[in-house]
């Protein structure tokens, strides 16, 4: 029974690989990390994501779909009042990761289009960190506690023409994204806890 379970998952594997697509995929990329401890507010920022990506159709409606993309994540902190004396802060902070997502999709074929759903595990590793302080120049800071990141992600998504894919899906990162304190010129802030959990809407197109 194994052997006969273990030959139809090759064959389907092989017949997969056969019919592989490869494409290229983008999109934005929208998330707020938990800033526990932190003095200032947390805001959603749209950033964006690109890469390229690799369809491989399994049997049953299954199909297996890694990328490599470049993923930029952030948030914009600050502090709003209504007191004309006050002014107003905000920051924008934001790190790019080289991720490697894996999708797990299932969804069946109805002719022109393919709805599936997915979960999507993946790694990644920080390439920049910047944060731009109100009006000023974007500056760099390297106190990331750890650069590497994984995380999981469910979603959904629709296939046109076995061709061009449109997808949404929330993300949740389970590591440590930043060190417990970052300092920016007069700037410091105690940040903890930060996973960058958010949503991301992507385009694909397979050739």
């Amino acid at each position: 029974m194994r052997q006969w379970v273990l030959c139809v998952l090759a064959l389907a594997l092989s017949l997969g690989v056969c019919r592989a697509q490869t494409g290229i995929v983008g999109g934005l990329t929208s998330s707020r990390p938990d800033l526990a401890g932190a003095v200032q507010d947390a805001y959603n920022i749209n950033l964006y994501h690109v890469g390229v990506t690799q369809k491989i159709p399994l049997l049953f409606g299954f199909a297996i779909q890694p990328s490599i993309i470049y993923n930029v994540k952030g948030s914009c902190l600050g502090t709003m009042t209504d007191d004309i004396w006050e002014r107003s802060f905000r920051a924008d902070m934001r790190t790019g990761y080289l991720e490697l997502p894996v999708q797990f999709q299932w969804g069946p074929d109805l002719g022109g289009f393919r709805p599936y759903v997915f979960a999507e595990p993946f790694l990644g590793y920080a390439l920049s960190n910047s944060v731009c302080v109100d009006s000023s120049p974007e500056q760099t800071w390297d106190n990331l506690r750890k650069r590497f990141e994984y995380g999981v992600g469910l979603g959904g998504g629709l296939e046109l023409f076995r061709h061009i894919q449109l997808s949404v899906r929330y993300f949740w990162n389970l590591g440590y994204a930043y060190a417990d304190t970052i300092t920016v010129e007069n700037i410091t802030r105690a940040i903890a806890n930060n996973r960058c959990n958010g949503i991301s809407a992507s385009v694909a197109f397979l050739f």
